[in-house]
């Protein structure tokens, strides 16, 4: 046994728990060794753990690089961006252990420079390509506008194979992730997923550009200012859910927490809750009745479909903006499964917030896309929701202690009217993200183009 199998393991044990648990025992066990065994290697699990972070970043450089190259010698932005988005997909698609230790052991971690800087060690250093320069991807320091074009392709591309492979263990439930490890996945079937995403980053959802031009954001704004929070009143025993939930997870959430915050004893709990799996599961689909409510009352204040989107995305944004602890709860299930056993009717009609608006009528194709139409909608509101979350949990952790602090360079005043505070995200954040979703990276080709229709129509200096 090697250093190379006890790692190669650890990525498969670990990886089947999502990284809840990295027992040592557990991967003594699978490797049919004792644990003394492995410490003949690694003096204790850190550095195991270590290896496995310097493992995991030589092989992706490694798959990574020759497209990297091409990706440099590109002259138009939006190509080198997505030969390198493309490569990077496909190596995910491909490695199932190292995508799942990826999202939970480095971007988990909470270091977003981590990934960088490391691939730049190993020749693949980001910052040198000519895409840095692209309109609201000024490279990767901390005066870009939040998000920058880099980060919604990179938030883009992991949820399109964090799809991918969840759509390969719901294909056949029984296998699960044990099994899949096992199945090599054809290369078409990579390059189908791939074309998809591809499709997503260029040009969004295909909207019309001129319509998405003349969208005056302010006004929207002004019209869900106030709307969502106000409306929704919370107790004191959900908010002590929520709180408990949010500080230590669902996982590790604890009755004994949340009747510390409540004041009531544990036994008084049982009067509102059967069990500990109860209160999770009236949590979460609380939050999912408040989120699909605050997105239909969003959705009510406009009869025009590109206006109902921008809507739709500012109260679910503003919603969560005001109840940070909803926020964090909902971060920690983002890639974990959590069974949680919802009633009739199914969760997944969550996922359905932006069935009733028009999109074909604002110029989406989906029938370039080879796939369900239903399937596809409901995998484009997943994308947004998803997109919300991750940039609401990114700036609001850019400004916590050893971050930033501040909103970035150039918020100008007009920005600073958040609907409700909470997580340091303003409205410009927003307006990037809608048209991205709207219209892709070509919908921010050109600096006019980009200045005119996100801020000067508001006169605000991004």
């Amino acid at each position: 046994m090697t250093k190379a199998d006890i790692i190669t393991a650890a990525f498969r044990v670990w990886g089947r728990e999502l990284y809840q648990s990295t027992s040592l025992t557990q991967l003594a066990r699978d490797l049919g060794v004792t644990k003394p065994a492995l410490y003949r290697h690694f003096p204790h699990k850190q550095a195991l753990l270590d290896g496995m972070f310097e493992w995991f970043f030589d092989d992706c450089a490694a798959f990574i690089k020759a497209d990297y190259d091409k990706a440099a010698a590109a002259d138009d932005p939006a190509e080198g961006l997505l030969i390198l988005g493309k490569a990077v997909a496909r190596y995910y698609c491909l490695n199932m252990n190292a995508f799942i230790f990826s999202i939970l052991r480095v971007y988990g971690g909470r270091n977003h420079t981590a990934m960088a800087e490391e691939l730049a060690k190993r020749g693949v250093d980001m910052g040198k390509l000519h895409f840095s320069n692209y309109p609201y991807c000024p490279g990767m320091g901390g005066d870009a506008p939040h998000p920058s074009l880099m980060h919604l392709v990179i938030v883009t591309l992991m949820f399109w194979v964090g799809f991918f492979h969840k759509y390969r263990l719901n294909a056949d439930p029984e296998r699960g992730i044990r099994n899949m490890e096992e199945t090599t996945v054809s290369n078409a079937v990579v390059s189908e997923t791939i074309v998809s995403m591809e499709e997503k980053i260029l040009n969004g959802l295909g909207f019309n550009k001129d319509r998405v031009d003349r969208l005056n954001y302010q006004e929207l704004e002004g019209r869900i200012a106030g709307l969502v929070p106000g409306n929704i009143e919370d107790d004191g025993l959900y908010r002590a859910v929520a709180e408990a939930v949010a500080e230590a997870g669902p996982w590790e959430v604890s009755m004994e927490m949340v009747a510390r915050r409540s004041g009531l004893s544990k036994s008084g709990l049982y009067a509102h809750f059967k069990n500990k799996q109860d209160m999770i599961r009236q949590f979460f689909w609380t939050e999912y009745e408040r989120i699909l409510a605050s997105a239909n009352m969003g959705k009510a204040q406009s009869a025009a479909p590109e206006e109902q989107l921008y809507l739709t995305i500012i109260a679910i944004a503003d919603y969560l903006r005001s109840h940070p602890e909803i926020l964090f709860a909902f971060d920690r299930i983002r890639t974990r499964k959590l069974d949680l056993e919802f009633p009739d009717p199914d969760p997944l009609q969550f996922y359905q917030v932006f069935e009733g608006i028009d999109i074909e009528a604002l110029g989406a194709d989906y029938s370039r896309t080879g796939v369900d139409a239903l399937e596809t909608r409901e995998r484009i509101s997943q994308w947004i929701l998803f997109l919300i979350v991750n940039i609401l949990m990114w700036g609001h952790e850019e400004r916590q202690p050893g971050g930033s602090g501040e909103p970035k360079t150039g918020e100008g005043p007009a920005c600073r009217s958040r609907l409700r505070g909470g997580g340091g995200v303003y409205n410009s954040s927003f307006r990037i993200l809608y048209r991205f979703i709207a219209l892709g990276i070509r919908g921010f080709e050109g600096n006019n183009v980009s200045a005119n229709a996100v801020s000067e129509r508001e006169g605000v200096d991004l």
